[in-house]
């Protein structure tokens, strides 16, 4: 399953039926609706309640595995694919939905804040979020408020949501699951160009592409593009590109038995020492011992 475009929700998507379409909130009982293969990021926060085994959860630049009852929260604008697969009665694999999920908007979070002081108290979290969050040990606890954010309307809906913010900020079981945060709006409308070159980036991270072309296609100079992709995304168009493959990589190792010197050139390396030498750099290991580290999990 090789990672496509990033592909942007639309969020009257995710309305659930009988839901204010004005909520800043929206649960959805049946997942987010996946595509194989397709990386989605949306401008709020997804609280996942993962109700299925996921072997290959793609989040930012960063592949994980999560068990049933792990609770993964995820940021603006960061790239996932959670979907689950499993193998059907014909021998075939499908994709199925494998989480609960709360999604809920980012602009009345931040405004909140200036208003109100309680809600601040939540800002690290959502910072933290930028990167993607799991945590352990609160399944049933959030099974719960999902439950009491369905079952109830007006404000004591909201009540509930507050409490399960609450819960969260209080969590200190968690880990953070991508290397580099994502950046919402940072370099304002400029950022236009930026996300549609981001599309074009991750549909083809895996050819030979140089900044000059990845710029023409923005529309923009080299050096504007420079300027304005690492304002948006933290890093610069090489290291960006780096990461995608060397995730990309982590996940086909994982998930496959081919040959790392296969995956190497697969991702979009040219040779094998190039390719160690970043994998080793940004996983901390060489691609033989991540996988058998991962296996021996």
């Amino acid at each position: 399953m090789t990672m496509n475009a990033a592909v942007q929700d639309d969020p009257t998507a995710f309305v659930h039926e009988g839901d204010d379409p004005h909520s800043f909130m929206h649960l959805l009982e049946q997942g987010a609706p996946w595509q194989p293969g397709r990386l989605r990021y949306h401008h709020g926060y997804e609280l996942h309640l993962i109700t299925a085994p996921h072997e290959c959860a793609y989040i930012g630049d960063e592949v994980h595995r999560f068990a049933p009852g792990s609770v993964v929260l995820i940021g603006p604008s960061l790239p996932h694919n959670l979907v689950f697969m499993r193998t059907q009665g014909n021998g075939a694999v499908g994709a199925m939905h494998g989480s609960l999920l709360l999604r809920f908007s980012d602009e009345p979070m931040r405004r909140g804040m200036e208003f109100f002081p309680e809600l601040r108290k939540a800002h690290a979290l959502l910072e933290r979020a930028r990167r993607g969050v799991a945590f352990t040990g609160l399944g049933e606890l959030v099974a719960r408020r999902f439950q009491g954010v369905k079952a109830q309307g007006g404000l004591a809906r909201l009540s509930e949501f507050a409490a399960l913010l609450h819960e969260l900020t209080q969590s200190t079981d968690y880990r953070t699951l991508s290397s580099q945060p994502s950046r919402t709006s940072a370099a304002g409308a400029s950022s236009a160009h930026i996300y549609r070159a981001l599309d074009h980036i991750q549909a083809n991270y895996t050819q030979a592409l140089t900044l000059a072309e990845v710029s023409a296609f923005a529309r923009v100079t080299p050096s504007a593009f420079s300027r304005h992709f690492r304002k948006v995304t933290g890093r610069t168009f090489t290291e960006f590109l780096v990461g995608l493959r060397v995730a990309e990589a982590g996940r086909l190792l994982l998930c496959t038995r081919k040959q790392v010197s296969s995956i190497c050139y697969e991702v979009g390396f040219n040779n094998i020492s190039n390719f160690n030498r970043h994998f080793r750099r940004l996983k901390g290991m060489t691609p033989g011992r991540y996988r058998a580290h991962a296996n021996s999990g």
